[in-house]
C-alpha cells in the first residue's frame, strides 16, 4: 500500500489526485492515510533520488530521431512540479516533438506535451 500511496503522490495518478499539483496530491494522500504522513512527506521530498540520471544511449537515440525530423510520442507520470524539476535536470525532456500525454498536462511543459 505504501508504494501505491507514493506513486499516486509523485505522479498524480490516483483517482483522487489525478491532475493535482504534487503538493496538493501529497496533502490528499496524508488526509487519506494520516498514519503514513512521515513516509509520504519523506517520499515526496526525496523523489529525485529515484531518478539519478539519464540513460545516455537512449538520449542519443532520441536526439538523433528528433534531429532527423521524426516526431516522438511521449508519456510521463510526473506531477507538474516534479516534471518541471526533471526538465531542468534533463534538457532532453524539452526537445519532444509530436503528441504526448502526461500527468502534468495542466502545466506549460513545452512541445510534445498536452
Amino acid at each position: 500500500m505504501v508504494f501505491s500511496i507514493m506513486f499516486a503522490i509523485t505522479t498524480g495518478t490516483s483517482s483522487r489526485t489525478a491532475g493535482a499539483p504534487g503538493v496538493e496530491a501529497e496533502a490528499l494522500a496524508i488526509a487519506q492515510w494520516p498514519d503514513h504522513e512521515a513516509s509520504i512527506r519523506a517520499f515526496r521530498a526525496n523523489w529525485h533520488k529515484m531518478i539519478p540520471g539519464a540513460i545516455d544511449d537512449t538520449v542519443v537515440i532520441l536526439r538523433r530521431l528528433v534531429d532527423d525530423g521524426h516526431d516522438d510520442h511521449d508519456a510521463d507520470e510526473f506531477a507538474a512540479d516534479t516534471f518541471e524539476e526533471a526538465q531542468r535536470r534533463f534538457d532532453f525532456l524539452n526537445i519532444a516533438r509530436g503528441d504526448g500525454f502526461s500527468a502534468s498536462a495542466t502545466a506549460e511543459t513545452g512541445p510534445g506535451h498536452l
